[in-house]
């Protein structure tokens, strides 16, 4: 996938009603950009406090995700690096 490049001035991770959402603040840039797996998984959640916890909600459901993507490919090895926790996320 390839997206116009956003300018996200804040991906922060708020809790409610015990889930887990990532609000997103973005500007259009006109630049294209193919995002990482772990761009579009964690956005830039990471810089935030609560940023441990949704990334945690995230990678709970990695497993599940994993099983519809084929042995082999570079998806399938980001995806079992982050399971394994060899992987920053």
């Amino acid at each position: 996938m390839v997206f116009p490049s956003l300018c996200q001035g804040a991906d922060r991770p708020v809790q409610a009603a015990g889930r887990w959402y990532a609000v997103m603040a973005a500007e259009y840039t006109g630049e294209v950009k193919t995002p990482t797996f772990q761009e579009c998984l964690f956005g830039l959640t990471g810089q935030w406090p609560e940023g441990e916890g949704y990334a945690a909600w995230q990678k709970a459901k990695l497993p599940r995700l994993r099983l519809g993507v084929p042995d082999g490919t570079e998806l399938a090895k980001e995806m079992d690096e982050l399971i394994k926790g060899e992987s920053k996320g």
